[in-house]
């Protein structure tokens, strides 16, 4: 049987701070959630690699990033204490192939989210136009009551320059938004939202 994979990119600017620890906390979810309990409405195998084979990649870039630039060490010091290790992270470059490979684009910001989709535009690439999302609005979904008052403030602040204490609040935003965000993916690639 062919595996196939969904790929999920998140995007910041430089990629050793947001999306570097974006894409530690997304790989230990999916890590955590095929060993235990899945919440109701969610089949364990749609977020950890269904029977047919799917499975969810992750990965990350910058859109201004210094290619293998290792990630921040406030940021790999707050990962180290959730317990996850960034110490092998090396920034990536958001590529045409990159935007093309993936299934799910989530930014940090929507400066952004309207770059990539500018570069989208401009590439007359108009399938992979409709997959990125700020990642709050897409965890968040625009059912949600809660949208408005949650999206007061959008963007995911960049604690890049900043103390441990700005990274971990970073991290705890993170934390909070990727897992929605996966369980919503989740659900719309098995047809369940």
């Amino acid at each position: 049987m062919e595996k196939k994979t969904k790929t999920v990119l998140f995007v910041c600017t430089g990629n050793t701070c947001r999306s570097s620890m974006a894409e530690v906390l997304a790989k230990d979810y999916l890590h955590r959630r095929k060993t235990e309990e899945t919440s109701p409405g969610i089949e364990k195998e749609s977020l950890a690699g269904r029977e047919d084979g799917e499975e969810i990649q992750i990965v990350s870039a910058g859109i201004s990033a210094f290619l293998d630039t290792p990630a921040s060490p406030q940021a790999r010091e707050v990962m180290l204490e959730l317990g996850l290790d960034l110490s092998s992270h090396r920034a990536g470059f958001l590529t045409a192939e990159l935007l093309e490979r993936a299934d799910l684009i989530l930014t940090m910001t929507r400066g952004q989210q309207e770059y990539i989709e500018e570069m989208l535009s401009a590439a007359h690439n108009n399938e992979a136009y409709g997959k990125v999302y700020l990642l709050k609005e897409y965890a968040l979904g625009e059912e949600s009551p809660k949208t408005k008052e949650e999206l007061g403030k959008p963007d995911i602040l960049d604690p890049f320059g900043q103390s441990v204490e700005v990274y971990r609040a970073c991290a705890e935003e993170l934390s909070r938004y990727i897992p929605q965000a996966l369980e919503r993916f989740a659900k719309e690639k098995t047809g369940q939202g």
